[in-house]
């Protein structure tokens, strides 16, 4: 009698041995009458761009703190280890396993696989369409967060117990009518493969994305022992300014944290005028969005991060986007001259014009338009990288920020240039 694991993973694209990657894995372990006695989840870093955020939701930031799949691989194989694998097009998932164990010297079998799409196929139900969301509606299976690992894990295992019910009237799972392809029984040694049993979920990235940020609490805590005389001081346009530069890229660095703090002290702000400047720069950066009820979802997003870097929770945030007196009014400006400049960009874009994303050739045609050129790789000649997140590993942005160029976040970049997106 075998156990089984439904497994699902979530990608940075295609199977491909040398480059693409697990970013999303979950594990529901059922027992040989089919009860589940155990799940595992987590995200995972897989040092590289994410591919497609639009399919899978997730954002470089989510897998900051997210585990290697070296750091948990042992873990991965405990919970799949001597099982049969079950999976909605399975052949996509033990592929991407194989992989990423490969790379860690350990060759995995020919793993007993049961695939739930295959099998759909093949007996008769008229699906509204055999991808793992037809199915489930079909059968009237809740599926309630689709590209989600867990959500697509729970939804296969309980397409699987419906599948075995339709193929096995008698209740004794057969794997001859499941078409269960591979080594049975399997077993392979992997004492030597790390065991951290650490996690990181999608909920935990979302709330350390509404997470206010200590990264600033050092500058007003500092400048708070500078004892000076005088009025307060209410110039802070310069400080703006800098920090209008510190934000390009959405992260602030200790580095940027100490200039900003140099800043301070030539302006001579104290810590409650600092905290002023923080707030008016959300406030402007709201206020540019002007029609409060047409903020997208990349725009909201933005302001989140923006809100938590500056130290501010979501309530100061919900504040100033629900109550107009508290939105200067920010005049019309003209970005500063970038025409000559060379530009490049990585990852999918994430913003919209009329609703549609903006593609790649697209925005390499705005570029242009705007006098800047485009380069498609980064040199050390290379005047702005553009990042559709700015948390990205990919190739790109690691040599850009080892050359120190420039990196903007891709709403900052449209606004730079005075391109109007959603």
């Amino acid at each position: 009698m075998f156990e089984f694991a439904v497994v699902d993973t979530e990608t940075t694209g295609l199977p491909n041995r040398s480059t693409n990657r697990i970013i999303e894995i979950a594990i529901v372990k059922l027992s040989p009458t089919l009860q589940k006695v155990g799940e595992f989840e987590t995200l995972l870093n897989p040092e590289r761009d994410v591919g497609p955020s639009s399919v899978h939701g997730i954002a470089a930031r989510d897998l900051v703190a997210a585990p290697k799949f070296a750091d948990i691989a042992g873990d991965v194989l405990d919970c799949i280890q001597g099982c049969i694998i079950v999976a909605h097009n399975a052949r996509f998932d033990t592929t991407f396993l194989c992989f990423e164990f490969e790379r860690l010297g350990l060759s995995l079998p020919r793993l007993p696989t049961v695939c739930t799409m295959q099998i759909a196929r093949g007996i008769g139900e008229k699906w509204q369409s055999v991808d793992l969301q037809g199915c489930c509606m079909t059968l009237g299976i809740a599926h309630q967060a689709p590209h989600q690992a867990l959500s697509d894990a729970r939804a296969t295992a309980e397409l699987f117990r419906a599948i075995v019910e339709k193929l096995c009237p008698s209740g004794a799972v057969d794997l001859k009518k499941l078409k269960c392809q591979g080594d049975i029984p399997w077993y392979v040694n992997g004492c030597e493969l790390n065991r951290s049993n650490r996690t990181w979920i999608r909920q935990q990235a979302e709330s350390e994305l509404t997470t206010p940020s200590l990264t600033l609490s050092t500058l007003t805590r500092r400048l708070s022992k500078m004892v000076r005389l005088g009025d307060v001081k209410h110039e802070l346009a310069g400080y703006l300014n800098a920090l209008d530069h510190v934000l390009e890229d959405r992260i602030i660095t200790p580095d940027e944290v100490e200039n900003l703090f140099e800043t301070a002290k030539i302006w001579e702000l104290r810590p409650e005028e600092v905290v002023e400047a923080h707030q008016l720069y959300i406030r402007q950066l709201a206020a540019t969005l002007r029609d409060r009820c047409s903020i997208s979802d990349v725009q909201l997003n933005d302001l989140k991060i923006v809100n938590s870097l500056l130290g501010f929770d979501e309530s100061f945030l919900r504040e100033v986007l629900t109550k107009p007196d508290c939105l200067p009014l920010v005049p019309e400006t003209k970005g500063e001259p970038v025409a000559g400049k060379t530009v490049c960009f990585t990852g999918e874009c994430t913003c919209t014009i009329g609703g549609e994303f903006i593609t790649r050739e697209c925005a390499k045609r705005f570029a242009i338009q705007a006098g800047l050129i485009v380069a498609d790789n980064v040199t050390k000649n290379l005047d702005l990288l553009v990042v559709a997140d700015p948390y990205t590993q990919s190739g790109k942005a690691k040599k850009a920020r080892s050359y120190n160029i420039r990196i903007l976040n891709e709403p900052v970049f449209w606004k730079l240039i005075g391109f109007k997106v959603d």
